[in-house]
């Protein structure tokens, strides 16, 4: 299967999960969603305390969780495996679809990973943005990680990574792209990790 269909079908699961009423009710009861990730065909939603998997069966599963979750990172050619940010610091990691957790934050300073992605075409290469600091990758699936980029800065200062995304258009460098968002506005880096770039219409 190719990476447009799996994650088109990533989408579309997404997207019926969406509509499921018991969703729906889980949002409507004072449940706050603090991210939203993929695995397979089931949406994955984190709530402060708790975790839902539901599947385009209509399938719904809830485990509770210890940490609030703020961010997660999936990849379509590896089922199962999720990246979890949660608060107030630490980086936790799944190999079963978020059934079982454990710390992936070894190496990383003790501060709030603000946003997480793994690379587009390496499923065990991940990036973890830490507030106040910058950006690190681990290319042995959260087993460590080392420093690789100050925060991108713009309007006169530096700027946190908020959101964070690895897209696997070529750089023209032998390497990928991983865009950022951050409060004054879109950013991107190339893999090599030479500077960060303005992205403007007709080079996104």
């Amino acid at each position: 299967m190719s990476r447009r269909r799996m994650l088109s079908s990533g989408l579309a699961a997404m997207g019926a999960a969406l509509t499921l009423p018991h969703v729906s009710y889980a949002t409507t009861q004072g449940a706050s969603i603090r991210a939203l990730g993929y695995d397979g065909n089931s949406l994955i939603v984190a709530s402060e305390h708790a975790l839902w998997r539901v599947s385009t069966a209509n399938q719904i599963s809830e485990r509770p969780l210890d940490h609030t979750v703020t961010a997660i990172a999936s990849h379509p050619e590896a089922s199962g495996s999720l990246f979890a940010a949660v608060e107030p610091t630490g980086l936790l990691r799944s190999r079963d679809g978020g059934r079982t957790w454990t710390n992936a934050g070894a190496g990383l300073p003790p501060v709030r990973v603000t946003a997480l992605t793994q690379a587009a075409l390496e499923p065990g290469l991940a990036y973890a943005a830490l507030a106040g600091d910058g950006l690190w990758r681990s290319e042995d699936a959260g087993e460590s990680w080392e420093f690789v980029m100050d925060r991108p800065y713009l309007n006169g200062a530096e700027q946190e990574v908020l959101t964070l995304v690895s897209v696997g258009n070529p750089t023209g460098m032998g390497g990928i792209w991983l865009y950022a968002g951050t409060e004054a506005g879109l950013t991107r880096v190339p893999d090599c990790f030479c500077r960060w770039q303005d992205v403007t219409a007709g080079n996104a």
